[in-house]
């Protein structure tokens, strides 16, 4: 069969919508890596897979015990009364070494002095333990959350009159060689305290207590965009990317390219941390967690990227910022007229700084323009070919 100008033409185009449907999804979702799968490969998927859920599962019912647990020694210690406006009330376990309360106090006050007049507007409660054993009913459990043993974390819990008004912090010390920093120097060179030790509640103990609405965002969203105010100055640059192409095979939230293709909401979503559903999660909680409690995180001794709330008060400054936390309104509202732009549009400038500015059309790397060149020759030699000709009679 001879290949006409019109064959060739609807070739074309439905090879094309056949590479572009398979491999290019525009809407961020995963590409499609074969379209083949042995029977072998798809036992050993679905057996990963089944493995996978139960870790998580295991996880998810080991992170909501202890969260919940937390949640009640913060009552326990603070519910009895109430808190004041100051300084941060920290409570030591009982087990925790004189040296590495001494350290942890002097890195908490010059994380604060970094906030001039910015501290001390709120109300603050710390509880500081160490990463050993516990005892549950005098029976010794293997330590809790053990991926993040050995290493310094805090999470934090929005206030409520169980913790007598206060937002309470709870960092968790290493002990051992990781705990170096909370110890006695080595060779006499003090090594630099992770930060920022009061998380969440960096926030309160800056601008005191938020309006309702926005103490309303923070519970809900569990802290998700307020990470820990302990800066004033520019944080650092974590700009990735000089672009972003829609069909760029990308492993990021389909919320991630909508935003920068000028979706609000979608930008709003993803500083609410909300995921599309085109993305299977297997890693997310099966499990209800505690409300009004952060999850447990690391903390780190370089500077590390703000939280969305932090990039806020940078942006607008520490007076600004302080009229938007203490706003009736929500979040977002607040944010606007305060600023006069929209959250999304302050979400969507952040991205774009991460990840580069947004094209609506295919990723124009060096490989992708010479197959695509390869391509056009070769259905172009087809074309010569085997296409009709006028003959000359």
């Amino acid at each position: 069969m001879k290949i006409n100008f019109r064959r060739w033409t609807v070739i074309a185009v439905l090879g094309c919508l056949t590479i572009g449907t398979a491999l290019l999804p525009a809407d961020g979702s995963k590409p499609l890596v074969s379209w083949f799968v042995t029977p072998q490969r798809g036992r050993v998927e679905k057996w990963q897979t089944r493995l996978y859920a139960r870790s998580n599962h295991e996880s998810s019912l080991l992170s909501a015990y202890v969260a919940t647990r937390d949640i009640e020694i913060a009552r326990e210690l603070f519910g009895s009364s109430a808190g004041k406006v100051g300084e941060p009330d920290v409570r030591f376990a009982a087990d925790v070494p004189a040296a590495m309360r001494v350290k942890f106090m002097r890195a908490l006050g010059e994380e604060r002095s970094e906030r001039p007049e910015w501290k001390g507007n709120g109300k603050v409660g710390v509880i500081v333990r160490i990463d050993t054993a516990t005892l549950i009913n005098g029976q010794k459990l293997a330590r809790l959350n053990s991926r993040m043993s050995g290493r310094t974390t805090s999470r934090a819990i929005v206030p409520s009159a169980a913790t007598g008004d206060r937002c309470v912090v709870i960092v968790k010390l290493p002990t051992g060689a990781a705990g170096a920093a909370w110890g006695p120097a080595i060779r006499g060179i003090p090594a630099d305290a992770p930060r920022p030790l009061l998380d969440g509640c960096g926030f309160y103990d800056a601008f005191g207590t938020p309006g309702a609405q926005i103490a309303n965002d923070v519970s809900d969203d569990r802290f998700f965009f307020a990470r820990g105010y302990a800066w004033t100055t520019a944080p650092r640059d974590t700009a990735k990317h000089a672009h972003y192409y829609a069909f760029q095979q990308w492993y990021f939230d389909a919320s991630d390219i909508r935003c920068l293709a000028f979706d609000d909401q979608a930008c709003v979503d993803h500083f609410r941390g909300k995921h599309d559903a085109t993305w299977d999660y297997w890693y997310a909680s099966t499990v209800p967690q505690p409300a009004g409690i952060s999850p447990e995180r690391q903390l780190f001794r370089d500077l590390p990227a703000p939280s969305q709330l932090n990039r806020i008060v940078l942006e607008v400054g520490p007076q600004r910022f302080s009229r938007i936390w203490q706003s009736p309104k929500p979040l977002d509202q607040a944010y606007f007229d305060e600023t006069g732009r929209t959250l999304g549009q302050f979400v969507r400038g952040t991205e774009t700084h991460e990840y580069g500015i947004y094209h609506p059309g295919p990723w124009t790397s060096w490989l992708t323009v010479t197959l695509t060149l390869l391509t056009i020759a070769m259905l172009f030699a087809l074309a010569l070919r085997f296409g009709d000709r006028p003959r000359v009679a």
